[in-house]
């Protein structure tokens, strides 16, 4: 057995060195390797010796970073499993991706649950709300924190992954309990699934949805600060296309939505250049009294639309806080930079 194998029997897959990262393949054949680090496009490995196949990089030392390998390039039907690495995290898109961490790589601790501490409450809720007037059922999970005092409400599109991939309401308790965060509410609205796409890109779907539908539901069953007493005091939360509508939702309801997360959001531009309505937007509306949050990751496929979205915000004049990270477009990047947004925009 070759050194290369006998060492992968003990360590995960890929085999980790300062900042060389070695792919190993053991098997007649190779398949393809689709790395975030590219977007996922094939790559072939390299037979080094028989049966033996690699492909080598080179990473920051706090990269985070999910790939798969598949008997067809850029073909998620035919994903194989690593043998050799036992790390996966779901896409969201039907399969999973096996991932792994840089050796200066920490994952934030808020993610940790903690027994103890004063915890909020979650109520299950129902609306009916669909596209174009037609009727659709919704789920909506209220977060009320453990205080008696009205609080701000964060809105969170895409609502159930947020809950359950990103940790939030784990998130939220901890920051809370450690005084870095001021108790807030939250109302995460599940999405739309197949009309998903539609519904976040830039219209007016879900602001009818939230002015006419999910406030009220809110206001009923948490005790909120009042929004017309306090105006801006709410916050918008969302990621990759609900990162592009939570940034629509602030410009078009500054007065309720003054605090906005964006994670990797959508800010595409066409083809030939031309720009999108939310870039409009930004340009041509007076500038709102929006406190902004942005995230990318250097991998991702829309980071070099949200480094223009952030300089193109800033020249408008609004309050913009930016960060990157060693990573691409996955959930466990956007709730390791959570608690940053959350404290830069709800800290004490």
């Amino acid at each position: 057995m070759s050194e290369l194998l006998k060492r992968l029997k003990v360590e995960s897959n890929p085999l980790i060195d300062d900042d060389e990262v070695l792919f190993v393949w053991e098997g007649e054949t190779a398949p393809y390797l689709h790395l975030e680090t590219n977007q996922f496009q094939a790559v072939e490995m390299q037979r080094i010796e028989p049966d033996v196949w690699t492909y080598q990089i080179q990473l920051p030392p706090e990269a985070y970073i999910e790939y798969n390998f598949a008997t067809e390039a850029n073909d998620p039907d035919t994903i194989v499993i690593d043998p050799h690495n036992t790390n996966v995290a779901d896409t969201g898109v039907g399969h999973d991706n096996h991932y792994f961490k840089m050796p200066h790589r920490v994952h934030t601790p808020y993610i940790m649950e903690r027994y103890g501490i004063q915890k909020g409450t979650i109520t299950d809720h129902t609306i009916n709300f669909g596209l174009f007037g037609s009727n659709h059922e919704r789920d909506v999970w209220l977060y009320q924190p453990a205080t008696d005092e009205p609080v701000p409400l964060l809105v969170v599109l895409d609502g159930k992954d947020y809950m359950e991939r990103g940790k939030l309401v784990t998130i939220v308790d901890n920051m809370i309990d450690d005084g870095k965060i001021q108790p807030i509410a939250l109302a995460m609205i599940d999405n739309a699934y197949e009309h998903r796409m539609i519904e976040y890109n830039q219209n007016e779907t879900i602001p009818v949805l939230l002015h006419n539908t999910l406030l009220p539901l809110a206001q009923k069953h948490l005790n909120l600060l009042d929004v017309k007493d306090n105006p801006s005091a709410y916050g918008i939360l969302g990621a990759s296309m609900g990162g592009l509508m939570a940034l629509y939702i602030g410009l078009r309801m500054p007065d309720i939505f003054g605090k906005v997360i964006t994670q990797a959001g959508a800010f595409f531009t066409y083809d030939d250049g031309r720009e999108a309505l939310i870039h409009v937007l930004v340009d041509l509306l007076p500038t709102a009294p929006l406190n902004i949050w942005l995230d990318c990751g250097i991998y991702d496929f829309l980071y070099d639309f949200n480094r223009d979205m952030r300089q193109r915000l800033a020249n408008k004049g609004y309050e913009v806080s930016y960060a990157e990270h060693a990573g691409g477009h996955n959930y466990t990047s956007w709730r390791d930079l959570l608690p940053n947004a959350l404290e830069t925009l709800f800290g004490v």
